[in-house]
């Protein structure tokens, strides 16, 4: 995280008894940072961050069940990708799956076209990797007529200061 020494001391007592979640708040709260969880793993984000949600959309999608998203929507898979654009990332997720999550990537500007897309996952459930991806290239995701529609996230303006 940018600003964030990561070894700054930290030193903590609570009673016995007392929640992760709590435990971790008391931590981050002095160094301006809260804990989401985000694509199935835990987040360290500054209030902003976590004001933000889920930009994707991944976390809002809810397939129809007994639909083919839904049978892969939590199938764990293992994935590796060295500078892969995102259409052919995308196009291997989908092949893991047997083709039965439809992806449609033609709303994407050529920039996002072309960005490159480098992680590793092991026995990740899709919806998480999905996340983790459209994440870090800062694209949104949304369910039409059973097809995933990757596209842009809207910009918004910068919030006055007053």
């Amino acid at each position: 995280m940018r600003g964030l020494n990561v070894d700054t001391p930290v030193s903590l007592w609570v009673q016995e008894g007392t929640p992760f979640v709590e435990g971790l708040a008391l931590i981050l709260g002095p160094l301006g940072l809260v804990g989401d969880y985000r694509y199935g793993t835990l987040w360290l984000t500054s209030a902003a961050g976590f004001d933000e949600g889920d930009t994707t959309g991944v976390g809002q999608i809810k397939p129809t069940p007994g639909s083919a998203l839904a049978h892969v929507w939590n199938r764990p898979i293992s994935v590796e990708f060295v500078e892969t654009p995102l259409p052919q990332a995308l196009g291997y997720v989908s092949s893991q799956v047997e083709g039965k999550l439809v992806i449609d990537t033609t709303r994407l500007p050529n920039y996002l076209v072309r960005a490159p897309v480098t992680m590793r996952f092991r026995n990740q459930p899709v919806q998480h990797q999905l996340g983790m991806m459209l994440h870090g290239l800062q694209c949104r995701c949304r369910l039409e007529d059973g097809t995933l529609v990757i596209e842009e996230q809207p910009r918004t303006p910068p919030k006055p200061t007053h």
